[in-house]
């Protein structure tokens, strides 16, 4: 985060919930567009009528969480047929044979976690889901695993499956549930711990990047809860203690001395007075600002969140319906993730996710955003760190393509099925209906650019305003085919303000 700035709200005032007199379209298009994915006029008339308090409500309701994390067939697939070709691994009698089959285990787990890719995206893209999907995702960014050293996709679907049943506990409760995550346990290396030679990986995570942060512990305090998470082992992706592995000795972790297993660990750090702030200076970060805010703001929010015994949900409503959030300083100002760019595009568009996986995953690679595929255990920093020039060519290039017509030619078998299973469905609309201008085509050059530019971009700049309404005077476009015909310029204007900076922020 950047260096922290001097703020117009006080920290008194900074965490009490907005006034009532507050909640406006301003506001609540705000909201909408961080804690979700964007705003549209849906949404935000909704929104307005409902207040604060009820659009938290619904945003955050228990519908979403109890749905959980969807499973794809390839990876039911991929469950039944694991142990038989493990088996056959066990039993192959050549080099050859083996090679064959460890090849085909790693083309089932990668289509597996693809599909699994696929399957989030369209379900976090859905309105309804929102809110709810972009709070796993923050959670994931906290609690990191990647799908590059989890190659299983059962593991990886049981990780954010963890975090989905469990996302509005407490969060000591949710670390807990973590530590016995079967693709935690193999991308921290704890099932390579045992009381002869405890691994650190995961006590040191533990501290530095789930609870505490860095700074917050010491060496020893690593060494002696190392031993606490020694013997977690899961067999069939399921968590047990191999007591035989685990050190049951003494520890002393923070100034404390006991028998501790790694619950008690855990419990102990949500002790640590860094533990208060940890959570909401990340929430910061994901949802608000890449510029720190000074420390007494998180202490604030610190004491008031270990007064309620550390609840995920309370410190959502506590987050969202908060002075501070609403600050003029965070407004207009944040990039978008690529995933959060991409839902956004879908959801302004009112369209669906492609079921083509090239059009949807390719995309957000180019981005720098595959969904289980953080760079690190640090998971995505964010910020300025979307933008360079590759990235950006990514997205222009990605509205482009949701504005293409698909030629069902050039498809492959497999694509062609994907397409016509997803018309079976009843979804048709993968890219942008020209039909939805035919209102907006009656309207003049600056109306039309005032309803567009507003549609898609919270206050709108005048040169993007002006800008757009030069565009749509122009008589030609030289080069298109039929470009005079006003329904063309309109979606062509769309597709400049989409591809635009001021779209890029929130």
């Amino acid at each position: 985060m950047k260096n922290s700035n001097v703020l117009s709200i006080s920290v008194e005032n900074a965490w009490k919930p907005l006034p009532v007199s507050e909640w406006n379209e301003e506001n609540a298009r705000h909201l909408l567009n961080r804690v979700g994915w964007t705003a549209t006029p849906e949404m935000l008339k909704l929104a307005v009528s409902e207040g604060l308090g009820k659009t938290l409500n619904r945003l955050f309701s228990l519908g979403a969480m109890s749905k959980g994390i969807i499973k794809p067939p390839s990876v039911v697939r991929f469950e039944n047929e694991e142990k038989e070709l493990q088996a056959s691994l066990r039993g192959a009698t050549s080099p050859e044979e083996r090679a064959k089959i460890r090849r085909e285990i790693q083309n089932k787990e990668r289509n597996g976690i693809n599909d699994l890719a696929m399957q989030w995206i369209k379900d976090a893209a859905e309105i309804e889901n929102s809110a709810f999907y972009k709070w796993v995702l923050f959670l994931s960014d906290v609690y990191v695993v990647g799908a590059d050293k989890v190659r299983n996709p059962t593991f990886i679907h049981q990780h954010f499956q963890i975090i989905a049943k469990n996302a509005y506990i407490t969060a000591p409760s949710l670390t807990k549930e973590i530590s016995r995550s079967p693709a935690m346990i193999q991308y921290l290396d704890l099932n390579r711990s045992d009381k002869k030679a405890p691994n650190e990986n995961f006590a040191r995570e533990l501290f530095e990047l789930f609870v505490l942060g860095e700074g917050n512990y010491n060496e020893n305090d690593i060494k002696e809860s190392a031993k606490a998470f020694t013997g977690y082992r899961t067999k069939g992706g399921d968590f047990f203690i191999n007591n035989q592995q685990r050190d049951m000795g003494i520890k002393s972790i923070f100034e404390n001395t006991g028998r501790f297993s790694g619950d008690d660990v855990i419990d102990i750090a949500y002790k640590q007075p860094s533990a208060g702030r940890f959570l909401p200076q990340e929430m910061i970060k994901f949802y608000l600002t890449d510029t720190e805010i000074p420390i007494q703001y998180l202490d604030e929010i610190a004491k008031i969140w270990r007064s309620k015994n550390y609840s995920l949900r309370t410190l959502l409503g506590l987050f969202f319906g908060s002075n501070i959030f609403y600050s003029k300083e965070y407004k207009r100002n944040y990039i978008k993730s690529p995933i959060h760019f991409y839902c956004g595009l879908v959801q302004d568009m009112g369209i669906k996710v492609s079921p083509l996986q090239r059009l949807v995953t390719q995309p957000l690679r180019s981005m720098g955003q595959m969904p289980f595929y953080p760079p690190n255990v640090r998971g995505w920093v964010g910020g300025t760190n979307w933008i360079n020039s590759s990235t950006i060519q990514a997205r222009r290039q990605t509205v482009e393509n949701l504005f293409a017509t698909i030629d069902e030619k050039t498809l492959n078998a497999d694509e062609q099925k994907q397409l016509s299973l997803a018309k079976e469905n009843g979804t048709y609309e993968f890219v942008f209906n020209e039909k939805s201008l035919a209102e907006l085509s009656k309207l003049s050059n600056k109306e039309a650019s005032f309803v567009l530019c507003h549609r898609f971009i919270n206050n709108p700049s005048r040169e993007i305003l002006y800008g757009i309404e030069r565009f749509l005077g122009t008589p030609t476009l030289k080069g298109k085919k039929d470009s005079g015909t006003p329904t063309t310029r309109l979606k062509r204007a769309i597709v400049t303000i989409l591809q635009s900076p001021e779209y890029q922020l929130c």
